[in-house]
């Protein structure tokens, strides 16, 4: 509906160029139609089509609320636009053109008052959209238009539209990125293309790299010879760009944005060859297919020996997200490979982009969540590409960036480029906001996005190194019959008194870092005629046994046999532990842990180090282990989501010696002093980012203990996270070859 308006416009703008030269107030729109036959020769001659004036989108949209057949009249106003053209030179062109508007769709409505409601709405949204004179807006104001148009469709049709969306700075990021040191292009091509931003972006980019070419080419000269010999300079066409997209409103956006953008890089070209290019009528244009892009043989579309690039933003649908029929997608994809089940849905489009280039020199470059490039995702995903020969070229480490759906969800993303020809220069980026990178020349990329050698960290049931192990807490699955919060405790106890005996300290990880009082009955030395005689204790664990009696699971059914007793009973020996909370803020530079000594019994979301000191917790709440977690750890949405098997089981240690040891102690116990001079705050205050400045006695300790850290491993970094990593990714290989 955008492009009707848009050829409307374009048309009366033709028209009253040309009458105007004779007579001033000439306006097509206000012509009869029995007049405006005379020129319908002339204008399919010129422009490829005809449009009466009663026909135009502005009449149209000026009687559209009060005519009862508005779907039939727009049906046949498109199907005379098209029939226009039928025997002259543009037929094939014009033909088709308003395919994919379906003004009778259910989708606008169950009956014809319904949706011809709905197509007021539209051309009165379309009609008021502030486009100006076509000749002098920019891309950006359709990309508006498109996102109005978008976010309506999925409003309509009961769903978000955030799958369609991606922000016009990050695909000119990935277009900039991917197009960087090439001289030349053929095809471009991506198979989850929503709504065209990536094949828009990257067409406009190639149009301004050629634009700066011509002007060289073009200086102190004139455009004669082209003239003369019936030729343009512009070389760059939409028949180089492919996509395929599984929902066929996105298609028709995609197909519509690239024409404009075809125009609006014909004003900024015309500026530089003095010329007029005739973007009307319309011969030129993108392949854009409808279609589910991991069942699709993408040789069909675009055969690779015709492919210089393949990019794109694939659905953005975490592991345990994935429908039965994106499971039997991913299953047709990895043929059966172990471990599929993994990985997030996306990953499936960098299998497929594999067996697509393999043999050519095509580079790829996806927007992806950064969970493929953390924790136990790496391994499954990029070992077999690796092993097919697969390099990563360059890369954008985890930024963030809002959805620009009406629902602003923020998505931590990167973007990899790949390929199976490695390119000179590898680039590393790495930001917290898109706007404020860097880039590093580096010698590789691996898996984890970081300069180092590709080794991959999988699980391990035991530290690598001679370090007290880490272990998850008990878990109660009790339906909150064991647990209590403190007026829940008082209560108890107000009614039974001997329950004091058998109440513990209990803390999840949330509870930990915020410091809330929590406890648990532990009953595991209670006997059954201690038992007996606490007649509101033996309530709460007999409802633990009725809900272990009717779980679903085997496991969970046999514990109904023990229901004093939490599931899984995991508690720490000894006085003290380290207590390690496994989901944290990603915004924070250190996990905040610390030392346990009331008793405190750590449920199963949160870890605990028996046996450790305060070498062991200067290690641990230092950068150099942080900046590893930020690398290897998987995510939960945004947070940290800290594993001891991958994160902490595969951490290679210092091998310090007696002075460097006792400098770590030294400066760890300096960070509990600091903490203990902010009397009443929580860990969830002293390591809040946004009031950092408020501790700056923690600050310094902090400062002060990274540094006698990287001490500890002979290396003085100055606290550069990527040189901290790429040197413990170093130290793991050693340690693993």
């Amino acid at each position: 509906m955008l492009f009707y308006r848009f050829i409307s416009e374009r048309f009366v703008q033709h028209v009253n160029r040309l009458e105007r030269e004779t007579d001033p107030d000439f306006d097509y729109v206000q012509l009869p139609d029995d007049l405006a036959e005379y020129g319908r020769d002339s204008s399919v001659a010129e422009l490829g089509f005809f449009i009466r004036p009663s026909e135009l989108f502005e009449n149209v949209r000026k009687n559209a609320a009060s005519d009862p057949d508005l779907n039939e009249r727009l049906e046949q106003v498109f199907r005379n636009i098209e029939g226009s053209a039928v025997g002259s030179q543009s037929e094939g062109d014009i033909k088709g053109l308003f395919d994919d508007l379906d003004v009778n769709s259910a989708k606008l409505g169950n009956t014809v008052a319904a949706r011809n409601a709905k197509l007021v709405r539209i051309l009165n949204e379309i009609g008021n959209l502030p486009l100006g004179d076509f000749s002098s807006h920019s891309i950006d104001m359709f990309g508006d238009a498109y996102e109005f148009l978008m976010t309506m469709y999925a409003s309509s049709a009961g769903k978000s539209g955030g799958e369609f969306f991606t922000p016009q700075d990050v695909s000119e990021l990935l277009a900039r990125l991917t197009l960087v040191g090439k001289t030349k292009v053929n095809g471009v091509y991506d198979p989850a293309c929503g709504s065209g931003n990536f094949l828009t972006e990257t067409y406009i980019e190639l149009r301004r790299l050629e634009n700066v070419v011509i002007g060289e080419l073009l200086r102190n000269q004139t455009m004669l010879d082209f003239e003369e010999v019936g030729d343009s300079p512009v070389k760059v066409s939409l028949h180089q760009f492919y996509g395929i997209e599984i929902n066929d409103f996105a298609v028709s956006v995609a197909r519509t944005a690239l024409w404009i953008a075809e125009l609006q890089a014909n004003i900024e070209s015309e500026t530089i060859i003095l010329r007029e290019i005739d973007d009307l009528p319309l011969r030129d244009s993108a392949s854009i297919h409808e279609g589910n892009a991991l069942t699709m043989d993408w040789q069909s579309v675009l055969p690779a020996q015709r492919c210089s690039f393949v990019m794109g933003n694939p659905p953005f649908i975490g592991y345990s997200n994935k429908s039965a029929q994106q499971r039997a997608d991913m299953e047709l994809v990895f043929d059966g490979m172990k471990q599929h089940g993994l990985l997030d849905y996306v990953a499936g489009w960098y299998r497929k982009a594999a067996d697509y280039m393999e043999g050519t020199s095509i580079e790829a470059a996806f927007v992806s969540t950064n969970s493929i490039c953390q924790g136990q995702q790496v391994a499954p995903l990029w070992r077999p590409l690796f092993e097919r020969g697969i390099t990563i070229n360059f890369a954008h480490r985890s930024f963030v960036w809002g959805n620009e759906a009406s629902d602003q969800a923020h998505v931590h993303v990167v973007i990899v480029g790949f390929s199976y020809v490695a390119r000179k220069k590898k680039v590393l980026f790495d930001v917290q906001e898109i706007d404020e990178g860097v880039s590093q020349s580096v010698g590789n990329i691996n898996g984890y996005l970081v300069d180092a050698a590709n080794v991959f960290i999988e699980r391990r049931s035991k530290p690598l190194c001679d370090v007290p192990p880490m272990v998850r807490g008990s878990q109660p699955t009790d339906d909150g019959n064991l647990l209590m919060m403190e007026a829940e405790k008082e209560a108890l106890l107000a009614v039974e008194s001997r329950a004091e005996k058998w109440i513990r300290r209990f803390s999840m990880g949330e509870e930990f870092i915020k410091g809330r009082k929590r406890y648990c009955l532990w009953l595991v030395d209670c006997t059954p005629q201690e038992l007996r005689v606490m007649p509101h204790v033996l309530e709460r664990v007999r409802r633990v046994r009725e809900f272990r009696e009717n779980s679903v699971e085997a496991a969970t059914r046999k514990k109904a046999e023990t229901p004093w007793l939490f599931d899984e009973v995991r508690a720490p020996k000894g006085d003290r532990f380290i207590g390690v909370p496994p989901v944290s803020s990603e915004r924070r530079k250190y996990i905040p842990v610390d030392f346990v000594d009331n008793g405190m019994i750590p449920g199963n979301k949160l870890y605990f180090i028996a046996d450790a000191g305060l070498y062991e917790f200067g290690i641990f709440t230092s950068q150099f282990h942080n900046a590893w977690t930020r690398v290897v750890t998987g995510r939960l949405k945004s947070d940290y989501n800290y594993s001891n098997t991958i994160v902490y089981n595969n951490f290679v240690w210092p091998k310090a010696n007696d002075a460097q040891r006792a400098l770590v102690q030294q400066k760890a116990q300096a960070v509990l002093d600091a903490r203990d001079q902010y009397e009443g705050a929580t860990l969830a205050d002293l390591y809040d980012p946004d009031n950092a400045w408020l501790y700056p006695a923690l600050t310094r300790a902090h400062r002060e203990l990274d540094a006698a850290v990287e001490a500890a491993y002979s290396v003085d970094f100055d606290g550069d996270e990527q040189k901290i990593a790429a040197h413990l990714f170093d130290l793991y290989a050693q340690a693993t070859a």
